[in-house]
């Protein structure tokens, strides 16, 4: 379970990491294209679906981060009003089924991916270099493998406290985190 954690945490901040990354540079490189494009009428061909593209990974990672964090989007109704033991077990459940939902995607993406790679298709060339749209679109196998692997911990960690009798209940509505 320690190897498990520290593979976590190793991967959490791989992301983080990442993220600071794209995002820092997709701000230089609008700004930039903004700069250009007013006062040299010039701008970088490859910039804008570069900015665009980044926005669909930045949004994969930070769902991956959500998952990591439990701040995902998520309809709980019932669990609100069920005893603690119960609500968790529900919980656990559900992270389960998420789990296979986004493996499957994860798969069915990966094939996409793959056949993306078959028709060699390019999104636009930097400097003469050709970039492959199937390198674009990894962050979809990779997003839902990540997020499949979030949900899996989080549902393996709540039937570990249910075995050991170690729920907590969960919280309640307008009550401070």
């Amino acid at each position: 379970m320690k190897l498990l954690r520290k593979l976590n945490r190793a991967v959490l901040a791989a992301e983080q990491g990442f993220l600071v990354t794209l995002f820092s540079l997709m701000i230089l490189l609008a700004f930039s294209q903004v700069v250009l494009r007013n006062f040299f009428s010039l701008g970088m061909v490859w910039a804008d679906p570069f900015l665009r593209l980044s926005v669909l990974w930045l949004g994969f990672i930070g769902a991956s981060l959500a998952t990591h964090h439990d701040k995902h989007i998520r309809i709980d109704v019932i669990g609100r009003f069920l005893p603690a033991r119960t609500a968790a077990a529900v919980s656990a459940l559900t992270g389960l089924f998420t789990t296979l939902v986004c493996v499957l995607l994860a798969a069915a993406s990966w094939t996409f991916v793959a056949n993306e790679m078959e028709f060699e298709d390019t999104i636009f060339t930097v400097s003469g270099f050709d970039v492959p749209s199937w390198w674009a679109q990894l962050i979809l196998p990779l997003g839902f493998g990540l997020m499949s692997l979030r949900f899996f911990f989080g549902s393996a960690g709540t039937i570990l406290s249910l075995a050991k009798g170690e729920v907590e209940p969960p919280e309640k509505p307008g009550k401070p985190a």
